[in-house]
């Protein structure tokens, strides 16, 4: 239905009544898509669903947060001015190296983790499959796995990049490397 820029200053009542109608038809058609009808009673005005139509990635301005369906994808814009896919985001398991896998939140928090055998012979690198982001923040944590000795074997972070996670096995005396299998669990974003 169309809308009328009704009623202007010349327009008599009579004249312009039918329009008038017409826009609040209009309205009412519209808004009842998706949210509860004026005429309802009950719940007035509150969302039923949202229906975002597809459309090339919108601007916002600094300090807005918004979502947008971009060619089906619904996206979400953070604070940050980041476009997070939340549609693909829910804690979907993601392989990658052999060994690895990996978790990203709604929020854009990313968990990393797998099990790996450290080396005999000094620092087990482990490269991630994809980065953190380089300007973040990341924290690392490993716990050895070995159900035949775990009292014998410690495993500790030597360092920690947004590219690569190294991770140190000695004895508990710290005198010699254990090439014991160990989890490991880095977050960040």
């Amino acid at each position: 239905m169309p809308y009328y820029d009704t009623p202007l200053a010349a327009n008599r009542i009579n004249a312009t009544q039918p329009l008038i109608r017409n826009n609040f038809t209009t309205i009412n058609a519209g808004f009842s898509i998706d949210h509860i009808g004026y005429d309802i009673g009950v719940d007035v005005g509150k969302h039923k669903k949202i229906t975002l139509v597809q459309q090339p990635a919108p601007a916002f301005a600094a300090g807005e947060i918004g979502f947008y369906n971009l060619a089906g994808a619904l996206l979400y814009h953070n604070l940050a001015g980041v476009d997070l896919d939340i549609s693909t985001l829910h804690n979907t398991i993601v392989g990658g190296a052999a060994g690895q896998g990996s978790v990203t939140l709604s929020s854009g928090l990313i968990l990393k983790f797998g099990i790996i055998q450290g080396s005999n012979v000094g620092t087990t690198t482990i490269n991630f499959t994809n980065a953190f982001s380089a300007n973040g923040q990341c924290a690392a944590l490993v716990s050895v796995m070995d159900p035949n000795f775990p009292q014998v074997f410690h495993a500790s972070v030597q360092s920690l990049s947004a590219t690569q996670l190294k991770v140190k096995t000695t004895n508990y005396a710290g005198t010699a490397y254990q090439n014991c299998y160990f989890y490991w669990l880095a977050i960040g974003h």
